[in-house]
Parts: structure tokens; sequence; C-alpha cells
């Protein structure tokens, strides 16, 4: 069973606590912060998510693919839009599936609905102010047919996180977690779609 306080620790802004990190999910980690990383290490053990079929690929009749907008269940504005445009374009980047606006033209549906956006300090000046901070999204996610009887791929907690140092000299620093969020979610898509098409 999964313990639900793995996320106690973190800054959370309106997201939901206790997901639960896995093996794939968690698609970088932090190596400075010990004591969240034991607890990460014990939860990677006990915590998984389900993929359908066993191929080291997307099933062949899946070519074309519609991803409607995600659901944002944080306070973080925006959100949802940053991390669906950069998924749709690390797909088109990809040139493997075609993405098509129009779901009933569609293959397969990825739907997407963001469950926690959280940050944590990781290191402090003199004066106590933090001077890099881990940042982490996390995402529930599925690929099915578009009548949703067959799932092709899911994972309810596909967890990215990244550190990101803050420069506490720069005039735009309370600018700069806007910057933050816009630099990760093009890692988050890049994790997420290398994850979806090579991770079966």
């Amino acid at each position: 069973m999964c313990r639900k306080n793995w996320s106690a620790s973190w800054f959370d802004i309106k997201g939901t606590r206790g997901a639960c990190p896995d093996e794939r999910g968690v698609a970088s980690a932090p190596r400075g912060a010990a004591i969240f990383g034991v607890i990460a290490a014990a939860l990677l053990a006990s915590c998984g998510y389900h993929l359908v079929g066993t191929s080291s690929s997307l099933p062949p009749e899946v070519r074309s693919l519609h991803i409607p907008a995600f659901v944002n269940r944080t306070s973080q504005p925006e959100l949802e839009q940053r991390l669906s445009d950069t998924v749709n374009r690390e797909f088109i980047n990809r040139g493997q599936l075609k993405l098509v606006a129009d779901a009933a033209q569609a293959d397969a549906l990825l739907k997407g609905e963001i469950t926690n956006f959280g940050m944590i300090p990781l290191t402090l000046d003199a004066q106590g102010r933090a001077t890099e901070y881990q940042i982490g999204i996390t995402l529930k996610v599925t690929l099915t047919s578009p009548d949703g009887k067959t799932v092709y791929w899911e994972n309810p907690s596909f967890v990215y996180q990244e550190k990101y140092p803050i420069d506490l000299d720069s005039p735009d620093y309370f600018d700069r977690l806007n910057t933050a969020v816009d630099q990760i979610s093009v890692k988050f898509a890049q994790a997420l779609v290398t994850t979806i098409m090579e991770g079966f």
C-alpha cells in the first residue's frame, strides 16, 4: 500500500498531497535532499502504474492523436495551458504521430489532469533566503481509444522534478517563478512523451 504523506515537506500550491511517484513516473529526482530521497526511494518499491500490453512501442493502430486541454487542479495560473502546449509541440517534433484537432478523427486521446504543483527550497544563503528550489509537477494521464473503452497507457501520478536556481540580485527576482515554469514545462513534456512512446 502506498503511503500518502510523501509530499508533506513540500510547499504545496493547492495541489493534491500524497500523489504516489513510481519508478518510471519520476523523471528526475533531487540529489541534494537526503531525507526526501529516502522517502521517495521507499515509495518506488510500492507504487506503480498500469501498462496495457508489453510491446516496446505504441500499438500499430494508433497513428493519430488528439490532446484535449489539460485540467488544472492546482492554483498555479495557466499551468494547464503551458503543459498542454509543450506536450503538443513535443509530439509534433517527434513526428511519430499525427496530431489532429478533432477528437473524432483521432486514433487515441491523451488526457491529463494536473494534480499537484509545488516547490521546496534546497539551498539557502546566509540570510536564510532560498537560492535554489526543487519544483515538482504531478500529472494524472491516460492514453485511450476515442471511445474510452481501450486504455493503451495510464499513470495516475506522473511526477517530474527539476532543480531551479534563483538569482537573488536579479531585478526580476519575483518573476522568476513564471520563467522556471516555462522552462520546466518543456522538460516535463519531453519526459512524458518519451515515457509514452518508448517506455512500454
